[in-house]
C-alpha cells in the first residue's frame, strides 16, 4: 500500500524470517515461461521515488493455484512528495491501477487511477485528486491479480 500525499507515498517491506532485511519472494523464471510455481506468491512490486526504492509484498493475492487475502499495512512508509513514482514487476503482461484514498479519513472518497506502462515492466505513477495525504493501494492484473 503507497500513500502518495498528493504525492506522499507509503507502502510496507516485509522482513524476512531472520528478523531484518527485506523479504525476497522468486516469481517464474524465463525458462518458466511466464507460468507462475504452483505454491509460491507472485514476486514482490518494487516502488521507485526520488533515489530509493522499496519492496511491497502483495498482501492479497491469486497466483497459480493459490488465492490468499491478507491485510494493507497498518504503518505503511511514507515516500514523500515526488513529482511521480515508477511502479516495476518482473512478469509480463501485467497492468496496474492505483487507488487514492485520504490517509485521515477510512471512509473517504476513493479515486482510482491506471498506472502508465513505461516499458520493460515498469509503470509510472504520478499525483491525482487534490493535494493531501493519501493511502495508495496498488493493484495488479495479468496471470493472476494481487493488490499490494
Amino acid at each position: 500500500m503507497l500513500s502518495p500525499a498528493c504525492c506522499s507515498a507509503r507502502g510496507e517491506v516485509a522482513p524476512d524470517s531472520s528478523g531484518g532485511g527485506r523479504k525476497e519472494t522468486k516469481g517464474a523464471s524465463a525458462d518458466d515461461h511466464g507460468a507462475p510455481p504452483e505454491s509460491e506468491p507472485p514476486p514482490s512490486v518494487v516502488v521507485r521515488y526520488f533515489d530509493e526504492s522499496i519492496e511491497l509484498a502483495p498482501w492479497t493475492y491469486c497466483f497459480g493455484s493459490v488465492c490468499a487475502d491478507g491485510m494493507p499495512p497498518e504503518n505503511p512508509p511514507d515516500v514523500g512528495s515526488p513529482e511521480e513514482i515508477i511502479v516495476e514487476y518482473p512478469l509480463p503482461g501485467w497492468s496496474f491501477t492505483a487507488s487514492f484514498r485520504p490517509s485521515d479519513d477510512d471512509c473517504g472518497r476513493v479515486q482510482e487511477v491506471p498506472l502508465e506502462p513505461a516499458g520493460g515492466g515498469a509503470f509510472v505513477l504520478r499525483p491525482a485528486g487534490n493535494a493531501g495525504t493519501y493511502d495508495v493501494t496498488l493493484f495488479g492484473r495479468g496471470d493472476g491479480d494481487l493488490f499490494a
